[in-house]
């Protein structure tokens, strides 16, 4: 999990272990925006909790072929 600010010199992204879950609760009387990446999900008042926690399905960031054979697999050319 990435903080807003991560550049921040306090401000550390979090490691998290499979399972955890973050819980963030609006303690004063206000409303607060919900944005995940970019987009606004919906709002919170006071008192109200947001949890967060990773989903499914994981995604692919690593390919281990090369860009050679992913043209020739991807166009059937072995």
């Amino acid at each position: 999990m990435t903080p807003v600010a991560a550049h921040s010199l306090f401000s550390r992204a979090l490691v998290l272990p499979d399972g955890a879950e973050v819980a963030v609760e609006v303690a004063a009387d206000r409303t607060v925006r919900v944005n995940v990446d970019k987009d606004v999900l919906g709002h919170l008042r006071e008192g109200e909790r947001l949890i967060v926690s990773a989903g499914e399905p994981r995604l692919k960031f690593v390919s281990l072929r090369t860009f050679p054979e992913a043209v020739r697999d991807k166009f059937g050319l072995r």
